[in-house]
């Protein structure tokens, strides 16, 4: 096993995505077009001719590159079209180049692991397979969220799906949504970079709950991969909330979608912990692992990450 270090610069990217695409953990979330989006740069870890890869996401802090994760990914790691040991992934691990002092990367849950030198937390998942037709799906939904969606179908919405990103940014602003700040920064800036390159590449949509006086009440990203389908984000005014557009819109999708050998995954492991509302819907829960290592000087190592 011959890992390489290799700056953006140097990745043949063609190699890359053509390894992401047959990898059994493959992502979205990982091809190189996506990662040029969400990422201020990326360098990667790549063994022998890109039999296996893993994408370092870098920016900026401190005054010194430390690796991070970016806003807009689920989790990122190692990928190959082989199965992968808990000593190929501690061997990627330590393959990371010392002299990124802090770093956070949140492996894959097909990336085991034993022991590690660095901290490490873990983080779940939720995942539902969408194989079965819809009235069995809907027939493992708690007790509560059929409730809850009854009364959602009685306020009569209408899910749309094809939303312009300024109607999802008229959305924000108008109701009041707080964001992380990168993502309200420059007039939404890294929104709709992100929307406009998910609509080149036909790998994401945005969907909308409509009340009957057609106001926007829930909106949501989604985006696709071959058979995985992720819920990236969703956002729902608080005055909303009692009537449960955000589960509607939710359920709507999964009707969509039912009887094809698909995945969703909810939302960013790393940021949400809102996950009752995906445990309504039956989705199964795993287990991600997030490594860090904080080599810092003491003077900023205590500083918080942003």
């Amino acid at each position: 096993m011959n890992i390489h270090y290799l700056k953006n610069k140097e990745i043949d990217t063609k190699a890359w995505d053509k390894c992401i695409a047959g990898s059994f953990n493959g992502t979205l979330h990982a091809c190189s077009w996506y990662l040029d989006l969400i990422c201020e740069k990326w360098d990667a870890l790549v063994e022998d001719q890109y039999k296996t890869v893993m994408p370092l996401a870098i920016t900026r802090r401190w005054g010194r590159e430390i690796i991070e994760l970016p806003l807009f990914s689920h989790e990122l790691g190692i990928f190959s079209g082989e199965p992968i040991t808990a000593s190929k992934t501690q061997s990627f691990i330590e393959s990371v180049p010392s002299r990124f002092k802090y770093y956070r990367i949140l492996l894959n849950k097909y990336n085991p692991i034993q022991s590690l030198s660095a901290s490490f937390i873990i983080r779940k998942k939720y995942e539902l397979d969408l194989i079965k037709p819809y009235h069995r799906l809907a027939g493992d939904f708690t007790p509560e969220l059929r409730s809850k969606l009854n009364l959602a179908m009685a306020r009569r919405f209408t899910l749309v799906n094809g939303l312009s990103v300024q109607a999802l940014i008229n959305f924000i602003t108008s109701c009041g949504i707080s964001l992380p700040k990168k993502v309200s920064d420059h007039n939404f800036r890294l929104l709709r970079l992100i929307i406009a390159g998910l609509t080149q590449y036909k790998s994401g949509e945005l969907y909308g709950i409509f009340d009957i006086h057609n106001q926007l009440a829930s909106v949501a990203l989604f985006t696709w991969y071959i058979s995985r389908l992720y819920l990236q984000f969703q956002v729902t005014p608080a005055l909303h909330l009692k009537d449960f557009p955000h589960l509607f819109l939710i359920d709507r999708f999964i009707e969509k979608y039912a009887e094809t050998n698909s995945t969703l995954s909810f939302g960013f492991p790393a940021y949400n912990s809102d996950f009752e509302k995906y445990i309504g819907f039956s989705a199964r829960e795993s287990h991600l692992v997030e490594i860090t290592r904080n080599k810092l000087p003491f003077y900023i190592k205590h500083l918080p990450s942003r």
